[in-house]
């Protein structure tokens, strides 16, 4: 595949998925003002990568910035847990192998339906983001609405962060979250 042929276009893929979902799963309703079918939303990329690296020092200042955010809002830590991390991990090397970027995959399969097996029950959210630096993948998050409300959502305890590079596109971020 091709690479995106402008910062524009990069820019407007990024813009594209600015879509945040938090749901609680098995009963799916909305928790920030989404709805259901956001949980399946993918904007296909004109790049993708052979292989993607995941970088777990990239995750670990993503919940170091995340935690000092919540810190100033006078909210606990969220703790890294290795199952969220696990799925989280994979939806990002999926993003960056099959050039997309989403709260689905090309599967469709939904955010919802990869946190089923280490979610059984409770309010879960999903931030995902390209960003060339994890410094600009935190900016984006707090810059937007629906992604600050999951990082500021006092009934998150839990998170899973996964980086993975995706080459020209930067690297592909999730984080996803749960009680």
């Amino acid at each position: 595949m091709g690479i995106l042929a402008t910062s524009t276009a990069r820019q407007f893929a990024i813009a594209s998925i600015l879509v945040v979902t938090s749901l609680t799963v098995g009963h799916v309703k909305s928790a920030s003002g989404s709805t259901a079918g956001e949980s399946n939303v993918v904007v296909r990329l004109s790049t993708s990568v052979a292989h993607a690296d995941i970088d777990a020092g990239a995750e670990s200042e993503l919940l170091r910035l995340m935690n000092e955010a919540r810190a100033a809002h006078g909210l606990p830590r969220l703790y890294m847990d290795a199952s969220l991390r696990f799925v989280a991990r994979q939806h990002s090397t999926d993003m960056a192998v099959h050039g997309y970027v989403g709260h689905g995959s090309l599967a469709g399969r939904s955010f919802l339906d990869r946190l089923a097996p280490v979610v059984r029950s409770g309010l879960v959210g999903e931030n995902v983001t390209l960003a060339q630096t994890v410094g600009e993948a935190h900016t984006i998050f707090l810059a937007s609405t629906g992604h600050f409300q999951n990082i500021m959502n006092a009934e998150f305890h839990r998170v899973g962060i996964g980086v993975a590079d995706a080459g020209s596109a930067g690297l592909a971020v999730t984080e996803d979250f749960a009680e």
